[in-house]
């Protein structure tokens, strides 16, 4: 008798010793599934989990390319995928974040002294003002100004996973100041052949004692502008010390170099969404082709009997044609039938919702923002949806301006001073960080129910809940 049994188990036993077996086998082979059910490693379900001890640079680099390739490729041929990436877009720089200066009045001279009011104000519209006209030439091959930019590199830095920017010294005569920014795709970035065996040089970042960057290899010609002969060497690069690089990228793990696609857990769903939508839709033209197969019990002369061919390639088809009234009377042993798909199923509906909102789970986009879909929502749904996306908005939006926007800013005015077309007293450089503070603004975003919200904030603003500063930078002023 089990050790387990209860008085139940003992009563059958006692009643039928073979009932009585039966139940305790019963009963070892219930707690051994419950066994391997309630554990989380190495059962039957979990089989084929494998699993990586890597540290982050060596379990993903092998695989950054692919990561890449299939990304780029959805993005193209995908509107999910293209929507989900303009929709971040948009929510975290929307048409470009704009900088304030901080200047404190409290600022000092060389000597010591506080520079004041005036001066503080003049300096910051003098750097506003100029910073505004070299936004449109910030770009090293003079297509986009620093506002496109910004979409730019934060577009790839979500279908890539990373973007390099370099600041370049650009000298023209159409220039302010000879300081561009030039971008590189990641696969621009690799390590020479002949330096392989450099275990401090990471897939074309090199990097010190700390694993902090210290340069950049860079090709001087893309890999894929051309098909090159033989091996890369060093003089097929570029080596850029870090402090001429920006390279953005979201780090997920300590030590990692490179970046990868943030929304490669969703690149399944959107393949297979891709492929569920080809399926249902040559499903649904087969049916509005009202197909209909012959049926014969004597194939060997039922083709030859039929009139008409169609001729594709080597190949001879027979065919039929209908025509509105019109009868045809079939060979002896023959009978027809007519295809029904029934497509697109009952089920294409609500079964592509589900892959839409899983798809958009890793981007922390609601289906509403995701699908641009607002027919079923209302207003509390509506606020609660986009509240969400705003702070993972926000999140981006810092990132921007702390690993972009402020280099730029500093970089920009510095030079600006240097070359006299920002006037300011002596002691800028001694002072350097007071006279470089600024505050970056997001646009805004628009009001759901403009009457309901302005109510809202102007009671918010009155019991002193959200100052005059907050409520016009959600407004994007």
């Amino acid at each position: 008798m089990n050790d387990n049994a209860n008085i139940l188990d003992r009563f059958v036993s006692f009643l039928s010793p073979k009932w009585g077996a039966e139940r305790a086998a019963y009963r070892l082979v219930h707690e051994s599934v419950l066994k391997e059910r309630a554990s989380p490693l190495g059962d039957r379900f979990t089989g084929d989990w494998k699993n990586f001890s890597g540290s982050a640079d060596s379990t993903l680099i092998h695989n950054l390319a692919i990561y890449r390739q299939r990304f780029r490729q959805l993005q193209l041929t995908n509107p999910f995928v293209a929507r989900q990436i303009d929709a971040l877009v948009i929510g975290a720089v929307k048409t470009g974040l704009n900088p304030q200066s901080l200047i404190s009045a409290d600022a000092t001279t060389e000597g010591g002294a506080a520079i004041g009011a005036e001066t503080a104000k003049r300096f910051a519209q003098q750097a506003e003002t100029f910073f505004g006209d070299w936004c449109h030439e910030a770009d090293a091959t003079n297509r986009h100004t620093f506002q496109e930019l910004q979409a730019f590199v934060l577009s790839r830095v979500l279908c890539d996973g990373e973007i390099f920017v370099r600041k370049v010294a650009v000298k023209e005569a159409t220039r302010t100041i000879p300081y561009a920014l030039q971008c590189y795709e990641a696969e621009q970035i690799s390590t020479p052949m002949d330096k392989g065996s450099d275990r401090s040089i990471r897939e074309g970042v090199e990097l010190g004692e700390r694993g902090q960057p210290v340069a950049y290899w860079v090709r001087k010609v893309h890999p894929g502008d051309t098909i090159t002969v033989g091996v890369s060497k060093s003089n097929d690069f570029e080596h850029v010390p870090a402090a001429e690089m920006m390279h953005l990228f979201l780090q997920k793990r300590p030590g990692q170099t490179r970046g990868y696609p943030i929304l490669v857990p969703a690149l399944r769903i959107w393949q297979d969404l891709d492929k569920y939508w080809e399926a249902e839709i040559v499903a649904a033209r087969v049916a509005a082709c009202y197909a209909g197969f012959i049926k014969t019990l004597s194939p060997s002369g039922a083709i030859g009997a039929l009139s008409q061919s169609t001729e594709s390639g080597n190949y001879t088809y027979k065919d039929f044609e209908l025509q509105p009234g019109k009868v045809r009377y079939l060979s002896p042993n023959q009978e027809i039938s007519f295809g029904d798909p029934k497509r697109p199923a009952e089920q294409f509906a609500p079964f592509s919702q589900q892959l839409i909102r899983a798809g958009g789970l890793v981007a922390n986009l609601p289906y509403e923002l995701q699908a641009l879909d607002f027919s079923k929502t209302n207003y509390s749904s509506a606020r609660a949806a986009l509240l969400e996306a705003r702070a993972y908005f926000a999140m981006l939006t810092r990132y921007m301006i702390d690993h972009l926007c402020s280099q730029v800013w500093n970089d920009v005015i510095v030079q600006a001073v240097g070359m006299a077309q920002i006037m300011v007293p002596d002691g800028f450089n001694a002072r350097k960080r007071d006279w470089l503070r600024q505050k970056w603004y997001h646009p805004g975003y628009d009001w759901i129910d403009k009457l309901g919200e302005e109510r809202a904030s102007t009671e918010a603003l009155d019991s002193g809940v959200e100052s005059l500063q907050e409520h016009f930078q959600l407004l994007g002023l």
